[in-house]
């Protein structure tokens, strides 16, 4: 089983550092469009299913999983990265039959929905991925850093084919982070680089209404431990265990990070839509949401708050969109939010605004949201 151990050891900022011992399942729910819970078909769940698929050798096991828009993906203990869900962008990064290269469209791909993990062949060696708006990337163990999937506002942040995974070339990367329209990572000295979409300056550049087609450096700053892009919002984390905030719902609408301010003691965030939430060293959890649950209105002066039901619990991971999950030390996993990525019915099929347990699910390690589906990688169970 998948060891704990203590709590600095169990934070997910850096999920492939993290050790993982041998045994690990898949559970997944919510809306399923496309394909996306990987359960071989398109119907929805409310409830947590494990996805009952066998495709990894025996001595394998999944380590991380990340949802995108419409896609989801997993890396394994041996570096094999698995994708499904929608891929008429390129985000599943399997290729189409043919020799293209430019001049294509959408409608070109035209790519079936992958009702379940399919292996991206020839790479063996990644460690670390994320899925973004019909965007994939990832990092494999030699530090470089791959993109495929949809190419508009620049977010491969290089030229050439989306439909496979290729390179971003000149850079030692430790961790990427995929947005709805923008993208960005870490490097191995703790530089970190932006680029697509710097609208409302979530690239942090103190840009608006501009597009990076590479990755561009956001100057100032060294050691940064932890990214995660949302829709219009990045957050990251500086060498201080500083908590960065920039973007489109951000109160101060810095140009660029300021230091005045941020939040102290910061070992994990995730942004998702109009929404955030870090953990911090001593294992609080913190949110802040921007939508009014009484009118459902986006207001920029919703405070920040501690999960009061969550209190005296130590959280080990939190995923961030629509909807959101928290991860306890032992394994328990909360959810608030969309009311379709909750695993369990909403009352009223309403936003839930207060975290309740999800049920009939191994120890969780890890857990992933695009906000209408959600994934939780557990514990091994029969």
């Amino acid at each position: 089983m998948p060891s704990r151990g203590g709590f600095e050891q169990s934070i997910i900022a850096d999920i492939y550092d993290r050790p993982i011992q041998r045994g690990t399942t898949l559970y997944t729910f919510g809306e399923n469009f496309f394909g996306e819970l990987g359960n071989g078909t398109k119907e929805k769940s409310i409830i947590p299913r494990k996805i009952s698929w066998v495709g990894l050798p025996p001595d394998d096991d999944i380590i991380q999983v990340s949802c995108g828009s419409r896609h989801m993906a997993f890396v394994t203990r041996l570096g094999s990265i698995y994708t499904w869900g929608l891929g008429e962008h390129g985000e599943l990064g399997h290729g189409r039959p043919g020799d293209f290269v430019r001049g294509y469209t959408n409608a070109d791909l035209n790519f079936e929905s992958i009702l379940a993990p399919k292996q991206i062949v020839g790479f063996n060696n990644v460690k670390q991925v994320s899925c973004g708006g019909y965007l994939t990337a990832f990092v494999d163990s030699n530090n470089n850093v791959f993109t495929f999937g949809e190419a508009k506002y620049g977010k491969l942040g290089r030229e050439g084919r989306r439909d496979i995974p290729m390179k971003i070339e000149g850079y030692n990367v430790k961790q990427v982070s995929c947005g709805m329209d923008h993208a960005g990572f870490i490097t191995t000295e703790g530089e970190i680089y932006m680029w697509g979409s710097a609208d409302d300056n979530r690239s942090g550049h103190g840009y608006s209404d501009y597009t990076f087609y590479k990755p561009t450096k956001i100057e100032g700053f060294t050691g940064v431990k932890q990214i995660s892009c949302g829709d219009t919002n990045t957050g990251f984390i500086d060498s201080r265990d500083r908590l960065y905030m920039l973007g489109y719902l951000e109160q101060t609408r810095k140009a660029t990070p300021d230091q005045d301010g941020t939040i102290q003691g910061v070992v994990k965030v995730s942004v998702g839509n109009y929404q955030y939430a870090y953990i911090t060293k001593s294992g609080r959890t913190e949110f802040r949401s921007y939508i009014n649950a009484d009118t459902g209105r986006v207001e920029t002066n919703m405070p920040t708050r501690v999960i009061e039901i969550l209190v005296g619990d130590r959280i080990v991971d939190v995923a961030c969109r629509d909807s959101v999950g928290f991860v306890t030390e032992n394994g328990e996993l909360y959810t608030l939010g969309d009311p379709h990525a909750l695993g369990y019915n909403s009352p009223n099929g309403n936003i839930t605004t207060n975290p309740v347990r999800v049920s009939n699910l191994p120890p969780v390690i890890q857990v992933s949201t695009n906000g209408m589906s959600m994934a939780a990688l557990c514990e091994y169970s029969e």
